[in-house]
């Protein structure tokens, strides 16, 4: 007998998948949902569990996490940080929304530099009528989240907490990394070139709004936006993706697939500026 977890996130995949899949194709999406969310956080999974209503937020996270893969490409050291998870560690300020996933990729570039680019990503998966509402709230976590850390980083206004957050970024980086086979990532070598800057940083985010039902929607959904900084010195680089039902059901096949270039040229399609922001 399927759990309420299983079960919930197949009759979710029922309802968006197209008509002629094979049971044996949502029964390997189910399993591959439920290992992407264990590999981000175990506390992700239990809310899931616990909750009908929390599969939602797994969708999103999950969806969210392999576009953010997508565009990183493979083979780079990548740290998926559950913010849930890290919410008093880092700081979070009173009043203020946090976003879903920060997500830590160090690269040595060809000529020896070294540098760290630093996502933070944002997930709802919703039904059209709470589209405008979900897309809103997604917008504010995200600003919340990327303010905080942007500010926390820029080099020629060191914040009184630079160094806090320096040292924890390093730590979680240490924490949660995985290497993809790359076998050239030095963690101990890293921990240092992030708590004396001694690499380059860029920092964005998305906020990613999935669209699931229903399929046959009328109105146009798939949008791309940036995000404006309402607060803080710092300039912020956010998009806002808004992928309707049909393309949320694509991607749902791609994540299946890992077919990341059919996933690029959807979101180019769609209106994304470019993939340039990865080192």
């Amino acid at each position: 007998r399927d759990t309420l977890l299983v079960s919930t996130v197949k009759e979710r995949l029922a309802a968006i998948r197209p008509s002629d899949t094979a049971p044996a194709t949502i029964d390997t999406l189910v399993t591959k949902f439920q290992n992407i969310a264990n590999a981000i956080s175990g506390g992700l999974i239990l809310k899931a569990a616990r909750r009908a209503n929390n599969t939602s937020e797994l969708f999103g996270i999950a969806l969210s996490r392999y576009i953010v893969e997508s565009e990183l490409g493979p083979n780079r050291p990548v740290a998926w940080c559950f913010l849930d998870d890290y919410s008093q560690w880092l700081g979070k300020k009173e009043g203020a929304n946090i976003a879903d996933l920060l997500v830590l990729a160090p690269i040595s570039k060809p000529d020896g530099t070294k540098h760290l680019d630093i996502i933070v990503t944002e997930a709802k998966f919703v039904a059209y009528d709470s589209l405008a509402s979900s897309a809103t709230t997604s917008s504010k976590q995200l600003l919340d989240t990327l303010s905080q850390i942007s500010e926390a980083l820029i080099p020629n206004e060191t914040a009184i907490d630079q160094q806090v957050w320096l040292a924890r970024l390093s730590d979680m980086l240490i924490a949660r990394a995985t290497t993809a086979g790359n076998s050239a990532f030095d963690p101990e070598e890293w921990r240092a070139l992030i708590r004396q800057r001694g690499c380059t940083f860029r920092v964005w985010g998305y906020s990613h709004v999935f669209v699931h039902t229903p399929i046959d929607t009328p109105a146009p959904v798939s949008t791309v936006k940036g995000i404006a900084a309402s607060k803080g010195s710092a300039k912020l680089d956010g998009l806002q993706e808004v992928f309707g039902p049909e393309q949320t059901r694509q991607l749902i096949l791609q994540l299946l697939a890992g077919d990341h270039e059919a996933t690029r040229k959807l979101r180019t399609s769609n209106g994304h500026p470019g993939f340039n922001r990865a080192a």
